[in-house]
């Protein structure tokens, strides 16, 4: 039987919905730039950068999305049911595949960016990460125990 449900918006500054539309919005094929990641040195951290829009960083248990000026947009922790833009925190998101981002003001041409498409894009990132510099820590091509929150559900 269908079924009508509302979904939750999330009102976030312009120039935040452009940093996530602009990482959403990127693609995945090898031959651009910001998808090889550069290990840091000494340390178990991957940065993915796409110049002047926007630099991913991820380390075993979280990953972080900053704008162009180095200023935290998202983050998720492994484990947590937690988002955090900007000084928000949104936690335990029951349905992230009815959840979805808005900017407030309203930009030209703004579409909702949904939050599922959001953390499935984190989530090639992360095995990237994984296979790079945790390669031990795979179980499967999408590991579900091992994603960065409870939130990032996928059927393995």
């Amino acid at each position: 039987m269908p079924k009508v449900v509302y979904p939750t918006v999330i009102r976030v500054e312009s120039k935040v919905y452009n940093v996530l539309r602009s990482f959403l919005d990127s693609s995945l094929k090898d031959e651009y730039p910001w998808n090889t990641g550069i290990v840091l040195p000494g340390t178990h951290t991957v940065l993915f950068t796409k110049k002047g829009k926007w630099i991913l960083n991820i380390n075993h248990s979280s990953a972080v999305l900053f704008s162009k000026d180095d200023k935290q947009v998202l983050m998720i922790e492994k484990g947590r049911a937690t988002l955090t833009i900007k000084q928000n925190t949104y936690q335990d998101i029951e349905n992230p595949d009815i959840t979805y981002i808005l900017p407030d003001p309203p930009v030209p041409y703004c579409v909702p960016l949904s939050l599922r498409q959001i953390l499935d894009k984190l989530e090639i990132y992360r095995q990237a990460y994984l296979e790079a510099v945790e390669p031990d820590t795979i179980v499967c091509a999408r590991d579900c125990r091992t994603a960065f929150s409870p939130i990032v559900v996928h059927d393995c």
